[in-house]
């Protein structure tokens, strides 16, 4: 039987904890006001990525390590988020018994920092080469994920110190296009049959961001004449599609494949 000190601690504990659990939801708790901004940006892109077997281990970081160590491991299980949503690896029960594994460790002070953290996920961790290969044929349906990871590669191919943080733009400023339209309209015979196209017009390869104000009515049009706008983006990826003498399914790959590769470096773990 317990006592009632024991009790009463573990009743202060639950209370402790769901406070912390709500603040790994939500970037502007009070939780989070005495960490580093890049902590909080951290949780804001945890939300974004809803990985929720990702929660327990997230909610014993910022519960049970020092600021300097939890900021650390929150922004490396970011990038490992990103690994494992693009290799899809977020819902198996190895995952799960990992996270949940390291996650008691950090409770039980077995775990103090992120170095030993990261040695502790190494066997659910994407290597580079794996991440490398499914971010080069990955698609992205959510708008929010796509604009997220487009501009997050943006910033890395600028040299920013933390590109795996990224305001979401204004959509009103910024647009996700698709290159290939989701609705060709006919205008886009190099991709034959509808079924034929529908697989590429998700790939990131084939979205980019553009200026809201250049894509006025653009939506379905031939790449000749979706072409000028993105040739004279200020965006590397996008003027990258600008640059290119016709849109088939082999610059989608090549693009992609170019993405990939700094992708590795803006979520490396």
């Amino acid at each position: 039987m317990r006592s009632s000190q024991q009790v009463i601690a573990f009743l202060s504990d639950l209370e402790q904890l769901a406070s912390k659990y709500v603040a790994i939801q939500n970037p502007e708790h009070d939780d989070w006001k005495r960490h580093p901004r890049t902590t909080r940006r951290a949780i804001e892109i945890f939300s974004l990525f809803d990985v929720k077997p990702m929660r327990p281990l997230a909610l014993a970081v910022g519960h049970r390590m020092s600021l300097k160590e939890s900021d650390l491991a929150l922004r490396m299980l970011v990038s490992l988020s990103a690994r494992l949503l693009t290799v899809g690896g977020t819902r198996t029960g190895s995952l799960e018994i990992a996270l949940a594994s390291a996650a008691n460790k950090i409770y039980a002070k077995e775990i103090k920092s992120c170095a030993e953290l990261r040695l502790s996920l190494k066997d659910i961790t994407p290597s580079d080469a794996i991440f490398k290969e499914r971010f080069s044929i990955s698609k992205v349906a959510v708008g929010k994920l796509a604009r997220y990871y487009l501009r997050s590669l943006e910033d890395g191919q600028k040299g920013a110190s933390d590109p795996w943080w990224t305001p979401t733009d204004d959509p009103d400023v910024i647009n996700l296009e698709h290159v290939l339209p989701r609705h060709p309209m006919g205008n886009w015979p190099q991709f034959g049959p509808d079924e034929e196209a529908a697989p590429f017009k998700m790939r990131l390869g084939n979205q980019a961001l553009v200026l809201a104000a250049d894509n006025s009515g653009k939506g379905s049009d031939p790449f000749a004449d979706k072409q000028p706008m993105f040739t004279k983006s200020s965006y590397h990826f996008t003027q990258m599609i600008g640059n290119e003498a016709q849109w088939t399914a082999a610059e989608i790959n090549a693009r992609q494949k170019k993405m990939a590769e700094a992708a590795i470096k803006v979520w490396k773990v």
